[in-house]
């Protein structure tokens, strides 16, 4: 799935990880090439699940930064043409592209609008 991926992904590999080797998250990584942000972050002694820890300050700042970074990528590229419709700009040259994941109608709002109406588009009751 990793090379069909779009979306931004965050590569947190811890370098003594027993149970998913670096090895493995850099072929993911490598494979990543359709992700319009892609980030590789590797954990000096970083055990699988110890590297939270074991990567101190530096994990959490490569976490808000990956996090800022796609929440750029995404507003400045990212535009919906329908509710499920799974597809995206493509941020090199706007044309829309099949998503991996499918896209949600105008974000919370439109879930709701869409959550409080009817099957047949009339507004359902309120609940009080």
């Amino acid at each position: 799935i990793a090379p069909r991926l779009n979306t931004p992904i965050l590569y947190l590999a811890g370098e003594a990880d027993e149970l998913v080797p670096p090895s493995h998250m850099r072929g993911l990584y490598d494979a990543s090439t359709k992700s319009r942000l892609r980030v590789w972050h590797g954990i000096k002694g970083g055990s699988h699940n110890e590297s939270w820890v074991q990567g101190g300050a530096e994990y959490w700042l490569a976490m808000r930064m990956f996090i800022e970074k796609a929440l750029a990528v995404s507003a400045s590229c990212s535009k919906s043409v329908g509710h499920g419709s799974g597809f995206e700009v493509d941020a090199l040259n706007g044309q829309p592209v099949e998503s991996s994941i499918p896209v949600m109608k105008s974000g919370l709002v439109g879930m709701l609008s869409e959550a409080f109406s009817g099957s047949n588009g009339k507004s359902a009751k309120k609940v009080t």
